[in-house]
């Protein structure tokens, strides 16, 4: 919420203590991930990477539950995608989407599993300048994966429907919603709106 509000610095440095917290919940170990997504959101994900290969190395490392690190691989993987896409590396981007389709494919029940795997196609799609085909799969994300219908909004603007885009934007605008990820979607959203 801090980094919504402007207050970078002190946001990243609250979720840097957090994460250092000695007796922090299982739960915790998704504080990291998000931390990297704010930082790509702000232009820096090349400081996402490191942050990102900890989370990865947490889930794979067997400490905690397995729907847990199933989550947080998952979670960590798709903010991979947005970093390397914002980097420019078209081919990562499309590496790390293809071991979220694999799990969505083994996990077709699961619509978060799928939300990723578009996000994560999509995040390679845009790192191709493949605006078209990345708008096709950030429709196909919940309704509810705020970064997704972010991009989506981002994606027909580009792609050259300013309608679309718009209609994207106002239909998260429209909700008030009390989650961080909400509210920093929502403030680059209102941005993106007031410059336009």
């Amino acid at each position: 919420m801090m980094v919504a509000r402007g207050k970078t610095a002190e946001g990243l440095a609250l979720y840097a203590s957090l994460d250092n917290t000695p007796d922090a919940m299982p739960l915790s170990a998704f504080i990291p991930p998000r931390r990297a997504f704010l930082l790509i959101g702000l232009g820096r994900a090349r400081e996402a990477m490191p942050v990102i290969a900890a989370a990865m190395k947490r889930a794979e490392s067997g400490e905690l539950p397995t729907g847990l690190a199933a989550n947080l691989r998952r979670f960590a993987l798709r903010t991979r995608a947005a970093a390397e896409a914002a980097g420019g590396d078209a081919g990562a981007a499309q590496q790390t989407a293809a071991l979220l389709e694999k799990e969505a494919s083994e996990r077709k029940d699961d619509v978060n599993a799928q939300s990723s795997m578009h996000y994560a196609l999509g995040m390679a799609a845009v790192a191709k300048r493949d605006y078209a085909a990345a708008r096709g799969h950030f429709q196909q994300c919940t309704a509810r994966d705020w970064p997704c219908q972010q991009e989506l909004a981002g994606a027909a603007g580009k792609a050259g429907d300013t309608a679309a885009a718009d209609a994207a934007r106002q239909a998260v605008l429209r909700l008030y919603v009390r989650d961080p990820a909400y509210a920093w979607v929502r403030s680059r959203l209102e941005a993106k709106s007031n410059k336009s």
